[in-house]
């Protein structure tokens, strides 16, 4: 029995499934995962997501509280350390950008009839713009101009979530440089991320094309200099301005998070990383490459991760409980800012290359649980929204919160939901039909 083949989609029908709802639908809650994605990242990225959410769900709180100095009682709880430092989710994000971004990379450019030139990084930059553009936007725009006629009451601002002067200064954020700019000016506040995650692939051809030349001594060479220009970078910005070493709580904050937190020179590390594993990976994963690691080798390596990242979390607990003193000296805050990003992006890494080497037994079977795949898919979408939504939530109020544990847990549940409510909309409407497009007309 001959089968007939498929015929090709024409332009048009193309076109037609990139705008459809329905296509869409599926495409976002299809559970399905094949064997050639990097499926226990759905599962990181969405936990990650949900941390990054707790730690905005109380941190924007506390200006809308009736109670504002109980949160310095929260710091002096160890549990409440995975709150107050949850910084490093956004240390996640990066390293999983990376880690796609020197995978997919690495995977185009060894297809057959692969031709290595400007085209090529130019179509990569391309790609990579019209992936993060439109949604953010859209997201950008609506903070601006529209959320001041959303709601009205005692705690809701004029001008809406954003200040008046982003009405002209926005262009810093179409061009992705609104992580060069002063606090005062900062519009549509997590887009810093945004910024640094697109200068970010700018950067990362300097490691993938040797990597992809088989000068493979050279990309470890300028991954290896990238790292330490961050890791020097952060220390003598820290070491020259005392009182930033404290981050947020700092004296000096303010210039903490304009010249350290939010700057791609001090934020590049878990990215460049990620590249690096993402190269390894793909070489890893072929059929016929053993990875296998030997039980004992491969539970040392998991103990190691596991306390490193405990290590990086925890280890201010010992400066939070006796605040407003501190345990360590201002040399270790210095070093514990320098170096503990580094750390975290390896004991991360680890987790990663065991669960898609099957060397991670239950943990790489729990974050390639089926239930994260859409939920991965909407992640995106869901952190554009978050901030929104919660600004929402905590202004259209006609009193004031009042900070208690059973509260928080409550509304951080209602944020996460409501963002991923939103990003369902987001993204049948706006991300999912532009990455149809993208598909069709940028190959």
């Amino acid at each position: 029995m001959i089968s007939e083949a498929v015929p090709a989609m024409g332009l048009s029908e193309q076109l037609i499934s990139a705008l459809s709802l329905k296509s869409n639908f599926k495409k976002i809650f299809l559970t399905l995962s094949d064997d050639s994605q990097l499926s226990s990242l759905h599962g990181i990225r969405v936990i990650t997501l949900g941390w990054v959410i707790l730690g905005h769900s109380y941190a924007f709180i506390v200006p809308y509280s009736d109670n504002p100095l109980e949160a310095l009682n929260f710091l002096k709880r160890f549990s409440f350390t995975i709150v107050s430092n949850a910084f490093f989710s956004v240390d996640s994000f990066f390293l999983i950008s990376g880690v796609l971004t020197g995978y997919l990379f690495i995977k185009m450019s060894s297809a057959p009839n692969f031709k290595f030139n400007i085209t090529f990084i130019t179509k990569y930059l391309i790609n990579r713009i019209l992936r993060l553009s439109p949604a953010y936007y859209f997201m950008l725009f609506f903070s601006i101009f529209l959320t001041k006629y959303l709601g009205s009451g005692p705690l809701y601002q004029n001008n809406g979530f954003e200040q008046p002067v982003c009405r002209t200064r926005f262009w810093k954020n179409l061009l992705y440089v609104s992580n060069f700019q002063q606090t005062n000016e900062t519009c549509f506040g997590i887009s810093w991320y945004l910024s640094n995650d697109m200068q970010f692939h700018i950067i990362a051809p300097l490691i993938l094309i040797p990597l992809v030349l088989n000068k493979i001594l050279i990309g470890i060479l300028i991954l290896v200099l990238l790292i330490l220009v961050n890791i020097i970078s952060t220390f003598l910005s820290l070491y020259y301005h005392p009182g930033s070493e404290l981050g947020i709580l700092g004296e000096n904050s303010q210039y903490f998070y304009e010249w350290v937190y939010i700057k791609p020179w001090t934020r590049s590390s878990p990215f460049l990383i990620g590249v690096f594993v993402g190269y390894i990976l793909f070489h890893h994963r072929k059929p016929g490459y053993n990875a296998k690691i030997r039980t004992i080798f491969n539970f040392l390596n998991w103990n190691i991760a596991q306390n490193l990242m405990g290590l990086c979390v925890f280890i201010v607990f010992s400066d939070l409980r006796l605040y407003p003193s501190f345990y360590f000296s201002r040399i270790d805050h210095i070093i514990y800012q320098s170096l503990s990003k580094v750390f975290w992006a390896l004991a991360v890494s680890y987790v990663i290359y065991a669960c898609e080497t099957k060397n991670g037994g239950f943990v790489a079977k729990f974050f390639s649980w089926k239930i994260f795949v859409p939920l991965s898919r909407l992640s995106y979408s869901a952190f554009l929204s978050h901030q929104t939504f919660i600004f929402y939530f905590y202004m259209t109020q006609k009193r004031l919160f009042h900070l208690q544990d059973i509260n928080l847990i409550y509304y951080y549940v209602g944020n996460l939901l409501g963002s991923y409510f939103i990003a369902v909309f987001l993204s049948l409407f706006v991300e999912a039909p532009f990455i149809g497009l993208q598909k069709i007309f940028i190959k």
